[in-house]
């Protein structure tokens, strides 16, 4: 099923969302925020699927495209959410961590996460689309443009996921407010 271009940026926006969410300081997450999100996107009909994905053509070219577009990825969220996870930590060992740490890099949870994304990215984009964002990020350009969407998203990070805790705040007071007139 290929998406149309407005899913596709509600997915995108989605997945910047929750590198905000991991990446960020905050110790725990509002519901509130939680709730927005959902809300958001609650039309996409995407399917979490952990098996194994086809080892055809696009399963082949999904793990080239993702090899291809630089620090900003899912393996290096986890590895530094894992890492930011530790440094707080006072009550796990190291040993626990780099237990985990190596679970989610080479273990069985990075298989189970590495089907997740490759099933996501079959629901989202078709081969030729797949074809032309391994081409991109081939050119200066698209190399660029990685580094250059990580250090965007890293100093954005910050101011936004405070406003979308101010947003999530005052709807929850707007709601609550407007449950006790009805």
């Amino acid at each position: 099923m290929i998406l149309s271009t407005m899913k596709k940026i509600k997915i995108i926006f989605v997945f910047f969302v929750l590198y905000l969410y991991s990446n960020s300081s905050s110790s725990q997450t509002n519901n509130t925020e939680i709730n927005i999100l959902k809300t958001i996107t609650s039309d996409i009909k995407l399917t979490v699927d952990t098996t194994s994905p086809p080892q055809d053509s696009l399963t082949m070219k999904i793990l080239v495209l993702r090899s291809e577009r630089g620090p900003l990825n899912f393996e290096n969220v986890i590895r530094l959410s894992i890492l930011d996870a530790q440094s707080k930590d006072t009550t796990l060992s190291k040993e626990y961590y780099d237990r985990l740490l190596d679970s989610c890099q080479i273990g069985s949870a990075h298989h189970v996460i590495e089907n997740i994304l490759v099933n996501l990215y079959r629901q989202c984009l078709s081969e030729k689309e797949v074809d032309q964002l391994i081409e991109f990020y081939k050119t200066p350009l698209g190399k660029k443009w990685f580094i250059e969407l990580l250090i965007i998203t890293t100093t954005a990070t910050p101011a936004i996921k405070d406003i979308i805790h101010k947003t999530a705040e005052e709807l929850e007071i707007e709601m609550k407010s407007e449950s006790k007139i009805k």
